[in-house]
């Protein structure tokens, strides 16, 4: 997708300041007795750079850090997310796609596949990066900006279906 098309994506999603949904707390029994779990999901232009991002955080509470007043473990906590929230699991794929696309999509995919000076091919993180989780070995090391390029008006079609299965203004 070239940046036209993604600017032309992005006109399709209306920017919103603050659209989110907060699932708990619920017990979190692996970070002790008493732990609990809170999941954010959102969908939105917090950060004012002009899209709407999505994103699906935690924070986990236990006695010992409420009387710190802090949190035990925060963040993409996403394996906890899967495991308490499974309902949540299904969009945990899209943490960090945007109304205009996935997170340096074409260059960090590229990264991950291995071809660049810098890093060797990694296909977890690759799966990742590209929203693509039955990706194979072949597929990563076969592909390309253009390849990735083909992928993504589909991709983001499926990401605006999860966006407003959530009840959210896409």
């Amino acid at each position: 997708m070239t940046t036209m098309q993604a600017t032309t994506q992005n006109q399709n999603s209306v920017l919103t300041k603050n659209q989110r949904k907060v699932f708990g707390p619920r017990a979190i029994p692996s970070y002790g007795k008493g732990a609990t779990i809170t999941a954010t999901v959102r969908y939105d232009d917090e950060c004012g750079n002009g899209h709407n991002s999505f994103a699906i955080t935690a924070e986990v509470v236990t006695p010992a850090s409420k009387r710190r007043n802090d949190c035990e473990a925060c963040g993409m906590l996403h394996d906890d997310i899967a495991r308490i929230f499974p309902k949540l699991a299904p969009f945990l794929k899209w943490h960090l796609c945007s109304s205009d696309g996935p997170m340096h999509y074409v260059e960090n995919s590229l990264y991950w596949a291995g071809q660049t000076k810098w890093e060797k091919p990694n296909l977890e993180n690759f799966r990742s990066t590209a929203i693509w989780p039955d990706a194979t070995e072949d597929d990563m090391a076969t592909v390309t900006k253009e390849v990735l390029e083909a992928r993504l008006p589909a991709l983001m079609e499926e990401f605006r279906s999860a966006v407003e299965s959530l009840g959210f203004t896409f």
